[in-house]
């Protein structure tokens, strides 16, 4: 029997990237990169909400990507910068949108 970790690394090599955010989502500590990667798994899942938000899910899920290489590829710590430009973009088009 594989662990979690094991089976979300497992995943990534293979890349099965959907198995791995669905895997990986639902670990309790994510460090830094949590964000990331929890907001790669809802583009995901509801990739026409983000569209609505005038985001890119592609761009979301691959900075969610980043976020997982950076936390699980090499296993090492670090504050992690994958997607903040990326989100900070999204959250300035979202707020654009309710002004309107």
């Amino acid at each position: 029997m594989q662990t979690k970790l094991a089976q979300v690394q497992a995943a990534m090599r293979a890349g099965d990237w959907p198995r791995a955010f669905s895997i990986a989502s639902k670990f309790a500590r994510l460090g830094p990169q949590r964000a990331a990667i929890m907001r790669a798994q809802a583009a995901r899942l509801s990739p026409a909400f983000y569209r609505g938000l005038g985001c890119d899910p592609a761009a979301i899920i691959e900075a969610g990507k980043a976020a997982m290489r950076e936390r699980f590829g090499a296993m090492r710590g670090g504050q992690s910068r994958a997607g903040e430009a990326l989100l900070a973009r999204c959250h300035a088009n979202s707020m654009a949108a309710r002004l309107r």
